[in-house]
C-alpha cells in the first residue's frame, strides 16, 4: 500500500491546532499526565490549547497515525480473506468499530480523552451476507456501540444476552431495523456519552484543561463530570461539578441553563449539517473545522431544549 504522506503534511497549519477562543478549559483534555510526557510534550512545542505547536511535529504525528490506521486496514483485509479462505463468508456476521475516537491536534484536542465529535464518533461496519441488498450502503442515524450486541443478536436470531439471570435485557437498542429494505431514518432520537475531569488547579477557570486526566482515579475524587448529547443536527455537552460523596453532578439550581462559569458549571454547543457527513461529501471534510464554532449564545432556545434531554437522560 502507497501512502501520500505530503496529503497530510498539506492539511495542516498552525490555526487549527489551537483551541477556540472561548471554549471552556475544563472541555480540553492535557495531553500530558505525568512529568516525563510533560516534558516530551513541551519539547515539542507544546504549550497550552491555544498556543499553536511546532507545525513539523504536528506533520508528524498525523503520518505516524496515518500510518497506524493503514496497518489496522491491512490486518482486516487478512483476517477477512481467511474467512473467505475457510468459506464462512457467506455465514459469517461481520462487525468492525474502534473504541473510540482521536483528535490530532484539532481544535487544540491530541488524543482521546474528551467529549468533541472527533473523540467520540467511531467508525462502524457491519456485514450481513444474507443480506445482500445491504452491501456496500450507508447509513447516517445515529447510533452507540451499546447498540452492537443486541444488534448482532437480532441478526443473527438469538435472544440478547443478559449478565444475570433475571437481569433486565442489555443496554442499547437493536440497529436491525437498519438493515430492512425500507429502513427507517432513526432507531433512536439522540445518543449520549460522558467523561470526568481532575483538574489539579480548580481555582483558576483557565487553568481547568491543565493536568486534569482521571486515570486510576477513584470516582469519589473527580472534579467535573462532562456529560454530551448529540442530535441529527446538534451536539450539547455540559460539564458539572461532581459530588464524590453521591456520585453525582452537582445541578445549579432551577430550571434554566445558567451561564458559564456560575458554580463551575460550562456549557458547549456545536451544529452539524447533513452535507457534511453525507457520501462522498464525507471525503472532502476538514476535521479542522469540526467543533470550532460554539453557536449557543445565537441559540438560546435550543440550548434549553437539549439541557432539559440531558438532565432527564442522566436523572436530574
Amino acid at each position: 500500500m502507497s501512502i501520500n504522506m505530503l496529503s497530510i503534511t498539506s492539511l495542516l497549519s498552525a490555526s487549527c491546532i489551537v483551541a477556540p477562543a472561548g471554549r471552556p478549559a475544563v472541555s480540553i483534555h492535557c495531553p500530558f499526565a505525568s512529568a516525563p510526557f510533560k516534558k516530551r510534550w513541551l519539547g515539542w512545542g507544546y504549550v497550552d490549547p491555544w498556543t499553536p505547536m511546532r507545525n513539523a511535529t504536528a506533520c508528524e504525528m498525523r503520518r505516524f497515525y496515518w500510518a497506524a490506521t493503514s496497518f489496522v486496514d491491512a490486518m482486516v483485509g487478512l483476517l477477512l480473506d481467511e474467512v473467505e479462505a475457510a468459506d464462512l463468508s457467506r455465514t459469517t456476521l461481520v462487525v468492525f468499530h474502534s473504541d473510540h475516537g482521536w483528535s490530532l491536534g484539532e481544535g487544540g484536542d491530541w488524543k482521546k480523552f474528551s467529549l468533541t465529535e472527533l473523540g467520540l464518533r467511531v467508525p462502524l461496519i457491519i456485514k450481513v451476507p444474507w443480506m445482500p441488498h445491504t452491501a456496500g450502503k450507508r447509513c447516517d442515524a445515529l447510533v452507540e456501540l451499546v447498540d452492537v450486541m443486541p444488534t448482532m443478536s437480532d441478526l443473527v436470531g438469538l435472544p440478547p444476552p443478559t449478565i444475570h439471570p433475571g437481569d433486565a435485557a442489555l443496554d442499547g437498542a437493536s440497529l436491525a431495523p437498519l438493515f430492512s429494505l425500507h429502513p427507517p431514518a432513526l432507531v433512536k432520537p439522540s445518543v449520549w456519552a460522558q467523561y470526568p475531569r481532575c483538574p489539579v488547579n480548580t481555582s483558576d477557570p483557565s487553568r481547568l484543561w491543565y493536568d486534569n486526566l482521571c486515570i486510576n482515579t477513584p470516582a469519589s475524587k473527580f472534579g467535573w463530570m462532562g456529560y454530551s448529547l448529540r442530535t441529527p443536527r446538534w451536539r450539547y455537552t455540559a460539564w458539572f461539578r461532581w459530588n464524590g460523596s453521591s456520585l453525582q453532578p452537582i445541578m445549579p439550581a432551577g430550571s434554566d441553563v445558567p451561564a458559564n462559569n456560575t458554580d463551575g458549571f460550562y456549557n458547549e454547543l456545536y451544529t452539524y449539517t447533513a452535507r457534511e457527513w453525507n457520501g462522498s461529501d464525507l471525503q472532502l471534510l476538514d476535521f479542522d473545522t469540526i467543533d470550532v464554532d460554539d453557536v449557543g449564545r445565537t441559540n438560546p432556545s435550543i440550548i434549553q431544549q437539549l439541557h432539559m434531554m440531558l438532565r432527564s437522560l442522566i436523572g436530574h
